[in-house]
């Protein structure tokens, strides 16, 4: 597989495939994406798995049982993106904050679960008082409404996973 990849896709950059002339658009788009994701997993096997026997799969899905989540690991969408990649040795992972302490977990669970409008979760209050002083909290609301629609879309989010899944992000 890697011999593959190296040669077709390496020196190949996916902007640079604009498609097959007499095919339609939804063809190219689909070609377009199976080069990106080869790309992707030659990357990945170039930068984390080629000195291991285990093929890395970057777009392997692992299911995992919501019920079984017990922690929290409370990172910045900054922290994720700088540390990702990141193996760290020491016991960091045993004192991780437990899931059920965590205000905003909280606030969903008491809202779907158990009914609890909104405006009256110990989160969403917390949200309202930071937007109401200015600030852009909470995927980067800044104003009531704003803060309204985002939970118009998670309701709609909750209410639509039983029917069709979850889906990954970027799907």
């Amino acid at each position: 597989m890697a011999g593959e990849l190296v040669a077709g896709l390496s020196r190949v950059p996916v902007r640079a495939v604009r498609g097959v002339h007499g095919v339609g658009r939804r063809a190219n788009a689909a070609l377009r994406r199976a080069m990106l994701r080869r790309r992707i997993a030659w990357e990945t096997w170039f930068r984390l798995g080629r000195h291991h026997r285990a093929e890395i799969d970057p777009f392997h899905l692992l299911r995992v049982d919501p019920e079984k989540l017990h922690h929290l690991m409370d990172l910045t969408s900054d922290q994720f993106r700088r540390e990702r990649w990141d193996v760290r040795d020491g016991d960091w992972d045993l004192e991780l904050p437990r899931l059920k302490e965590d205000l905003q977990f909280a606030s969903l669970m008491a809202h779907w679960r158990d009914g609890v409008a909104w405006e009256e979760t110990p989160f969403l209050q917390d949200v309202i008082q930071r937007v109401d002083r200015g600030e852009r909290f909470w995927h980067g609301c800044a104003s009531r409404d704003e803060v309204r629609k985002r939970c118009e879309r998670l309701d709609g989010l909750y209410l639509q996973s039983p029917r069709k899944g979850t889906v990954p992000n970027g799907s």
